[in-house]
């Protein structure tokens, strides 16, 4: 994993907040967080649940943090890979899709069925905000770029609202 880093530098866009997809119950057993912020909320949420969350920010966790992430991710048994609230604030397509691509490399690698992306839509009017790197994107604007990565995998929107979480699975 070492080289491939998460281009948007995010540090300053992490939030102390339970994402959406963890409060619906359909994370089980081992589950990567790519992305996963500095906090530690959704992860005590998610062991509260008995799941296990494992995180991995290159922006946002030390670089011994990141590499043990990663050491688990080799060993253990990993039932999905998560990536909440990052794509939207990566203003530049190719490093958006580098991110796309780690996902898929990572599920393809641990064998993995599920992967999950939730966007952050803001406002929604497509208008990226002036000065933080909230994209204002609807979930519907990611799915050809995800999808193209992910050939052969099907999506289903989830949650609630069903409009900002993408399950992908083979």
């Amino acid at each position: 994993m070492k080289g491939h880093i998460m281009a948007q530098e995010s540090a300053y866009t992490s939030t102390k907040q339970i994402p959406a997809l963890f409060k619906l119950g359909v994370l089980e057993g081992i589950n990567l967080d790519f992305g996963g912020g500095k906090y530690n909320d959704g992860s005590d949420y998610l062991a509260e649940q008995c799941v296990l969350n494992i995180v991995y920010d290159p922006f946002c966790r030390s670089e011994e943090h990141n590499q043990k992430a990663m050491a688990d991710f080799d060993v253990f048994n990993f039932n999905s890979v998560t990536c909440l609230n990052v794509l939207n604030v990566i203003r530049d397509d190719v490093e958006r899709n580098i991110v796309i691509k780690t996902l898929e490399n990572l599920a393809d690698t641990a064998d993995l069925d599920k992967v999950f992306i939730q966007i952050y839509e803001g406002d929604g009017k497509g208008i990226a905000h002036p000065t933080n790197s909230q994209m204002n994107r609807k979930t519907k604007d990611y799915l050809p770029e995800i999808m193209e990565v992910f050939a052969g995998w099907e999506y289903t929107l989830i949650g609630k609202s069903k409009k900002n979480i993408i399950q992908l699975t083979k």
